[in-house]
């Protein structure tokens, strides 16, 4: 019966993973807010929706841990299912956070230095788990900065899954 369980939940967590598209928008504000807002669309024929929901609740379980505020809505609550997100903390909380937890981020987005208060080198880790996922910095969004081949910072509002950014909140 343990091993029919596990194999349900990792059957359930591939079909949530497969058959979804998956679009981020991430707002950097000066006081080192981070708001993001997800909308998903669960195209699965399987899943169910007291499956999504379980899902959904184990998620926004993770992000509490983090110091996540968390909020969603159902968009669409009949096949194919549409969810909005909206999560938001603070760029120092969740450093603060994965230096306590030694790097653990259930957000998918790491800290991986900070300079200063204002300064700090993120990564996105969010397009991972999904092969239709999407994510742009919103337009009133602090830029981000990248290192160009020159060695030399450059503004960027693409933004790719691992790659190191440069937050600057003046």
């Amino acid at each position: 019966m343990k091993n029919l369980k596990k194999l349900l939940f990792v059957s359930l967590f591939f079909i949530l993973n497969a058959c979804f598209n998956h679009a981020d928008d991430i707002t950097i504000y000066r006081s080192g807010k981070i708001e993001l807002v997800s909308t998903i669309e669960i195209s699965d024929k399987e899943a169910d929706k007291d499956q999504v929901n379980e899902e959904i609740e184990k998620k926004i379980a993770q992000l509490k841990k983090e110091g996540w505020y968390v909020s969603y809505k159902w968009k669409k609550k009949s096949k194919p299912y549409k969810i909005i997100f909206t999560a938001s903390n603070n760029i120092d909380k969740i450093h603060e956070y994965q230096v306590e937890t030694e790097g653990d981020t259930p957000s998918g987005i790491y800290i991986y230095k900070k300079f200063s208060d204002k300064q700090y080198v993120v990564t996105f880790d969010l397009l991972s788990d999904a092969n239709n996922r999407i994510l742009n910095l919103s337009r009133n969004s602090l830029p981000l900065y990248r290192v160009n081949d020159d060695g030399k910072l450059e503004f960027t509002r693409n933004i790719k899954s691992e790659k190191k950014y440069y937050v600057v909140l003046d």
